[in-house]
This record gives structure tokens, sequence and C-alpha cells, in this order.
């Protein structure tokens, strides 16, 4: 037997907070996103996310505002270049593994989730970093310049860096 429900919804975020009150009754259930392309996204949980049935890796670049806005007061570097210069080389590198690279709050979550994750990671510097995660293993990294971050990806995932 199959239960279906259906939006429309107008972003993922909605669908998601449906998703999370439906599943209390049915644990099985999930969240497709439907669109005109080859493409079939799926939502199975907060950090389960599917293209073309492949769970997908995630990696989140993740500042909250006070702590962006305390690193560009101390003189810090333009936090979007680092996160496109990772970006590009896990797309350019990795495209073939699964690796789905989002900068902020994925936007089927809140960022009270990001915080929560936060904590579970043991992050005490206000969450500014990397968080990678890869099925139930997670990984915080620190912000740090692109090559650093990628070489901890790179040994995270146990996939070979040619940077």
């Amino acid at each position: 037997m199959y239960v279906v429900f259906l939006g429309p919804f107008k972003e993922l975020k909605e669908a998601y907070q449906q998703l999370v009150e439906y599943k209390k009754e049915n644990k099985t259930a999930y969240v497709v996103e439907v669109s005109h392309s080859d493409v079939r996204m799926t939502l199975l949980d907060k950090f389960d996310y599917r293209v073309n049935d492949d769970r997908q890796i995630l990696i989140i670049a993740y500042a909250n505002e006070e702590s962006l806005n305390e690193y560009y007061e101390s003189g810090g570097e333009d936090w979007m270049w680092f996160n496109d210069d990772i970006n590009t080389y896990l797309r350019d590198n990795h495209s073939k593994d699964n690796i789905f690279y989002i900068i902020g709050v994925p936007h089927w979550l809140e960022a009270e989730d990001m915080e929560v994750l936060a904590e579970e990671l043991g992050n005490t510097e206000k969450y500014f970093g990397y968080y990678v995660i890869n099925g139930e293993d997670k990984l915080f990294i620190q912000h740090a310049p692109p090559f650093d971050v990628i070489s901890q990806i790179s040994d995270f995932l146990n996939i070979e860096m040619s940077y």
C-alpha cells in the first residue's frame, strides 16, 4: 500500500516541514521534488538527500551572521571566494562522487537545524565552517584556506585529492 500527499509547495522547506509531522505516523515517508527533467530529487530525512536514488554526501558551508560579521571585523578574507574555490574543486574533480555542496542553510532546513548539528559535532565556535555529512558519519571542519578544507574533506571521505 502506498500513501501519497501532494503539495503544491512553493519550496522544499514547506514540504519538509509537512514530512516531519507526517513521519511521526508513517516512518517510511519521504518527499520527491517533481520537475520536468531527468533528475529525480528525494528527501528522506533531514540530511538524507538523494539525486536519482543516489544518496548525496552533503557539504554545508555555514556561518551564522554573528560569526561572519566577527570574521570580517577581525580582517577575514572573502568567505564567498573560499566557498567558490572549494565548490569549483569538488565539482571539477569529484562530480561522480555524489557530493552536494551547499552554501548556507540547506533550502529545506532552518538555521536552528544547523545549530543543533553544530552542537552535535561539538562546534562551540558558533557554527563557522564546513559540515560534511556522509550517511551517519559527520565531520565539522573549522574555516580555513581552501586547500586545507579540501584536504580534510578528502581524508574524511577517503577520496583522492588532486588539488
